[in-house]
Order: structure tokens, then C-alpha cells, then sequence
């Protein structure tokens, strides 16, 4: 599972980009509703924010992850977050199982494992991009 976050920041390349490529090539990817109407929101946002170009490769990044993506719709709201918006993520891995939450949300990334286990999300691992390609570099 990849957050917005790390979409916005691949349209900068480098770690980010990376990761979200590895992704797309070696595993399925997964949306909802509600991630999909983040994604709108943020592109209206950056806008004026960004630039053109990097709005127009936030719409490529966005648009390739909605064409690859399977949607699914969570059947249980997770509620562990600080941060209640980036409970959406939490709720989605819960429904795909997900090994992986790539985010560079600190709102995520401190959630405590603990907390994780007692909703059913046990093998879940919330990590930076950078953490994630180290972390499967090892693996092989």
C-alpha cells in the first residue's frame, strides 16, 4: 500500500520514485474511494502550489495507480491514527492484509505496533520509501 505522500514526492524522483516503481512491478496495488478522492483533492491543491509540470506528473503518477489499481471497499474503519484522515490507509490494509504501508506520514510511521496487533494488523509494516528498498535489498 503506497499514501499519497509518497505519490506527491515521486513526481520529484529520486527514493520515492523508486519505491513506487518497485511497487507497480512486483506487487498488486490497491485503492478505495476515499483514497481516490484524496488524490483529487491534492491535485486541485497543488495547483497553484507546484508548478505545472510537477501537477501534471502528479496527475500521470495518480492516473497510472487508478489504471493498476484493484478497488476495494474496507469493511472495518481503523481508528488508530493521529491524524483521523490517514485512517483511510490503515482501514484499506486491513482489508488487503498488506505486509507494507509506504508513507512518509509521521502520523502513520508512529503508530505503535502494539496498537496494530490488537486491530488485526500484525504483519503490517509502516515504513519510509528509503526504509522499504533497504529492507527487501536485504531480502535478496
Amino acid at each position: 500500500m503506497i499514501d499519497a505522500s509518497v505519490i506527491v514526492s515521486a513526481c520529484y524522483g529520486g527514493i520515492s520514485r523508486d519505491a513506487v516503481i518497485y511497487i507497480f512491478s512486483n506487487h498488486k496495488v490497491y485503492i478505495s474511494e476515499s483514497i481516490i478522492e484524496e488524490f483529487k483533492k491534492l491535485e486541485k491543491k497543488f495547483q497553484s502550489k507546484i508548478g505545472k509540470e510537477r501537477v501534471k506528473k502528479f496527475k500521470e503518477l495518480s492516473e497510472e495507480l487508478l489504471k493498476m489499481a484493484q478497488k476495494v471497499t474496507p469493511e472495518e474503519k481503523i481508528n488508530l491514527c493521529r491524524d483521523e484522515t490517514d485512517n483511510k490507509y490503515l482501514s484499506v490494509c486491513k482489508k488487503i492484509k498488506a505486509d507494507y504501508l509506504l508513507t512518509w506520514d509521521e502520523d502513520l510511521i508512529e503508530i505503535d505496533y502494539e496498537k496494530l496487533k490488537k486491530v488485526s494488523l500484525k504483519k503490517l509494516k509502516i515504513m519510509t520509501p528509503s526504509n522499504f528498498l533497504v529492507h527487501i535489498t536485504k531480502g535478496k
